[in-house]
Order: C-alpha cells, then structure tokens, then sequence
C-alpha cells in the first residue's frame, strides 16, 4: 500500500474519532459511494420481492442475508477515494467483476452472524487473507478495536429501526381514515392481534430497504476507517508518512545547500584573485621606494636625518574565525527562556529527622498490592453474582409476564381469583340468568349496572371454566391481551369492545352510545352461555305456551335485586 499517497490526514485516533473520519470520508465520496451501493442493491431487493410475491418474508430475509455481497462495492469505492482516485459510479457498476470475491463464502455463511463484520471486510477484500491466515490477522486487529466495531453494528441496526418507525409515523399520518396501513415489527411477524395485510408487509419491506440504502454505506465507511486507524497505530503508517516527508525536506535543502556551496566557491575564488593583485601591488611599492633609498645614499647629504618609516604593508592572511562568535551563539542560547526557568518545591519533612538519602530503596508495598488482589477477586465475584442474579430475574420476569418456561416447570395451578381489580366474581354474586339480568338493569336505566354484570360474568366463565390463565396484578389491558393469544378472534373482539364500554362508563362517567349495550348483552349469550348452564335455565323455566321467556323473566327480576351488587360495589 502506498501510504504516502492517502488524502486523509494520518495520525493516532481513538476509535470514535475514526468512525467520524469514515461518516467525513463517505459524505467526502458522495453520490459515488451511495449511487454505487443502491443502485444494484435495490435492484436486487425488487427483483426478489417480485419472484417471491406473496412471501415478503421470505423475500425480506433473503435479502438481508445477502446484504455482505453489496458491501464489497461500498468498500472497492471507498478503498479508492483515500487515496484522491474517487471512481465515478457508472464505473464502478460497469467493473463490478474486478472487484475481489476473496472470502465470500465465509462471509455469507459463518461470517453473516459476526458482528464486526464491517471492520473485518477489509482484511479479506483487500489484504486477501484466508483460512489461517486470515484468523491470525483478526486476533491482532482485534484486541483493541474489537468492541468498538460491535458497537457500531448494535447502534446502525438500532438506526434501522429508527427510520422505519419514523417512516410508520409519517405514513400513518398521511394515509386516508380508515385505512389500517402498519409498519410495526409485531404486526409483521403476526405477534399482535391481527393478521397484517400483504400491503403492510410490502410496505415493511420498503421502508427496511430505504433505511438500508441510507445507513449501509455510512456503516462501511466507519468499519473501514477504524481498520485503517488501527494499522497505522500497530505499522505506525504516521510515523513512516512523516519520516519520508522530512527525507524530501532534507534532499530538497541538500539540493539547495550545494548551489549556495557553488555561488560560495566561486566568491571566494574571487576574492583570493584579488587579493593576490594587492599584494602584487604593494611588493612592486616597496621594490621601488628601496630603489630610491639606494639611490639618495650616495650623496651623504640627502640623507634624511631620521629614520624613514617603513612603508605600510597589508596583511592579507585571512582572520581565523575566532571564538567570539561561538561564545555568542552560546550566550543567546542560554539567554532563552528554556534556561531561565526557576522552580521552587517544598517538602514536609519531620524536625529532627535526617535527609533521605537519595538511593534509598522504594517502599514495599506488597501489602498494598495483595489487598487490591483480593478486592478485585471479591468485586469479581460480585459482578459474576450480580449477572447471575440479573439472568436469572429477566427469565423469572419473562416467563411471568409472557408465559414462557411453563410447560417446562411443569406449572398446573391456575390461579382463580374471586375478587379481581375489585370486582366480586364468586357465583353467589351473579344471577343465574346474567343477559336477563343485564336487560332488567338496563331498562331501569342502569348501564353501569348492565355492563358489570356482563363484565363480571365474561369474567367468571374464562377463568372458572375455559381455564384462562391470569395474576394478582394483572389490569383490564392485560385481560385484554390473555384472551387475545386465547382466542378466537371473535371472542377477542367481543371482550374487547366489552372493556372498552365498561372503561367509558367506570372511569370516565359517560355512558356508551345508544344501542352498544343492548347489543353486548345480545352478544353474551353467544360467547358465554354453556350448553350445560343453557340446559340447566330450561329444566328452572317453567313450562307455559307462548309465555315461557315472560315467566323466566319475571323470575329473574324477582331474584336479580337480591343477587346483583350495588353499582358502587361493582365498579
């Protein structure tokens, strides 16, 4: 790899700031990166959806799975953009055969499920490490990077989901009233109440692949940076960069020292030319004026009466560089403000006690260190009983509130209450014939009344006779929802629309609308009467012609006083 050659800016980076480097560099790349990885991406997830029509989850499974393959092309992408050769994304489709297929298989089999997978990619796509090989690579990279990279997949998938609700929110928003359009995951899968429509499901598929198209680069990007920020810390790709860049430093101010060395020779060359003229000239003056000395000496007379001074002669020997300058440069040297700091320390020391003499031995302090060994044993110890003890809560919590684990315990009892959020449900508490009861009530003008008779006596039969399994501290919601995974669905919805009317009237004062009440005791009759209890009202009844429901009627106005409670007590 030719390092010198990367755009970004090498240097020793925690992992965060590298996942930060990766979101710059594929913002950076742009539509190159994003066109280049949705293009055959979405491609793909359509081409699925419409051979396996009718199985959007099939289809979506599919394509999840076979994500890894399209991560090759975001990483061929932007394995180029760092080092400034960005490839055009028309390019990068119309090679989509030069780009390595080393370790594919691993990656779309054990590789799938690891969840560092974007950090790992590079290894195999770009260095082609296999097998072995591969593995010892991995055990390098990941002692100090390993977390990180996990982290980052846990927070994308969360981003995922992030979007898709925010796209169930908006689409809930602008759909029509009355169309039922849902994107949330328990409809999807069928764990709410409800079969979700092929149109939902369709929709689920759109919305996880739009959140996909956006985030799946963004999460390459961040696994490759943190791949290249953990070679250079381990190959120190900073430290080379910035050797090699001072080499060029050094050979360009070499280059340069040698011109000024050539302009410098041939100054002195120069000089020394000159300098010889001079003295050439000087030693012809004093040929000369000897000349004429030895000339006037004959004439006793014009000898001077003193000494002539002997004629100046210009020392040419160049001046040694002398040490003054040395000695300058030394005292700027130390004049800075690095040899002018003045540091002042106290130590408290006991009065009377000598100095310490400077190669005493260290303190032991092997005490100390046993004592932190044995606290961080006991902390250990209570971090693994504290996990257990957590475990151990989460799965008692789960089976409680979701039933799981009951078979397996072989949990039979039910729990039977006879007061229930407060309302009484033991049978001396109810008539025997509840919907005429009910109808009495309402004709009294009662609702309150009417509802909780219908309301307890719903009650009585799921519990007391088809077994329906509820707490102590369960609500109306969660009855609700025990006898939605109950079933059927009809009866589901009945108890349903029963709570809602007995919630309208006990807790907010407002009576349903006209005729729901009348209908829900109608109703009753149909999801709560035995055949047995049905039987058992036709030996009571007597037999009279046409006036049989009349008798039985009045019979039941003549007990329901003594056996229906007051309305306060009810509620």
């Amino acid at each position: 790899m030719r390092i010198d050659d990367l755009t970004v800016a090498l240097r020793a980076r925690n992992p965060w700031e590298s996942f930060d480097l990766g979101l710059v560099l594929a913002r950076h790349t742009g539509a190159n990166l994003f066109l280049a990885f949705i293009i055959p991406y979405a491609g793909f997830a359509l081409l699925v959806n419409l051979v396996l029509w009718g199985h959007p989850t099939i289809a979506m499974l599919l394509v999840w799975w076979l994500k890894p393959l399209f991560d090759r092309i975001a990483l061929h992408v932007l394995s180029q953009s760092v080092f400034g050769a960005t490839p055009r994304w028309r390019a990068t489709l119309a090679g989509l055969k030069q780009i390595p297929r080393t370790g594919l298989l691993h990656a779309l089999t054990l590789g799938r499920f690891d969840f560092a997978r974007s950090f790992h990619l590079a290894v195999a796509q770009l260095e082609g490490q296999t097998g072995r090989d591969r593995r010892e690579r991995l055990a390098v990279l990941d002692k100090k990077a390993r977390g990180h990279a996990v982290w980052l997949t846990i927070v994308i998938i969360h981003f995922v989901y992030v979007l898709m609700f925010g796209l169930d929110g908006l689409l809930k928003m602008v759909s029509p009233e009355g169309m039922q359009l849902s994107l949330r995951l328990g409809d999807y899968f069928n764990f709410g109440e409800t079969e979700p429509s092929l149109l939902s499901q369709y929709l689920f598929n759109g919305a996880y692949l739009l959140a996909e198209c956006v985030l799946e680069p963004l999460y390459v990007a961040a696994g490759f940076s943190l791949y290249l920020n953990r070679r250079t810390a381990l190959e120190g790709w900073d430290l080379e960069v910035a050797f090699k860049r001072m080499a060029a430093r050094v050979q360009a101010q070499q280059a340069s020292l040698g011109q000024s060395a050539g302009a410098l020779l041939i100054a002195w060359c120069g000089l020394f030319a000159w300098q010889a003229a001079a003295v050439g000239e000087a030693q012809a003056q004093v040929s000369a004026g000897a000349a004429v000395s030895a000339a006037s000496a004959v004439t006793p007379a014009a000898i001077p009466a003193t000494t002539p001074e002997p004629a100046p002669t210009n020392d040419l020997k160049p001046i040694p560089p002398g040490r003054s300058m040395e000695k300058k440069a030394i005292q700027s040297i130390l004049a800075g403000p690095e040899f002018n700091q003045h540091e002042e320390r106290k130590v408290w020391m006991r009065k009377g006690d000598p100095p310490a003499a400077k190669d005493s031995a260290p303190p032991d302090l092997s005490g100390w260190i046993k004592f932190a060994q044995f606290m961080a044993e006991v902390l250990r110890v209570a971090v693994w009983m504290a996990a257990i003890g957590f475990i151990g809560w989460l799965l008692y919590f789960l089976s409680q509130r979701l039933g799981w684990f009951g078979n397996l315990l072989g949990r039979n009892i039910l729990y039977k209450p006879d007061v229930l959020f407060g309302m009484d449900l033991r049978a001396e508490s109810l008539p025997a014939d509840i919907p005429a009861a009910a109808h009495l009530c309402l004709a009294a003008g009662d609702v309150r009344g009417a509802l909780s008779l219908l309301y307890r006596g719903a009650l009585r039969v799921l519990i007391y006779e088809r077994d329906l399994e509820v707490r102590a501290s369960d609500t109306e919601g969660d009855c609700v929802r025990r006898v939605s995974r109950a079933g059927p669905g009809v009866l589901a919805a009945y108890f349903g629309r029963l709570v809602e009317a007995w919630g309208l009237i006990a807790y907010a004062r407002r009576n349903p609308a006209d005729g729901i009440a009348a209908g829900l005791i109608d109703e009753w009759v149909q999801f709560f009467m035995t055949p047995a209890s049905s039987s058992a009202d036709r030996r009571t009844r007597p037999r009279s012609g046409g006036g049989g429901d009349g008798a039985s009627g009045a019979a039941a106005a003549r007990t329901a006083p003594a056996t229906t409670p007051a309305p306060a007590g009810a509620a």
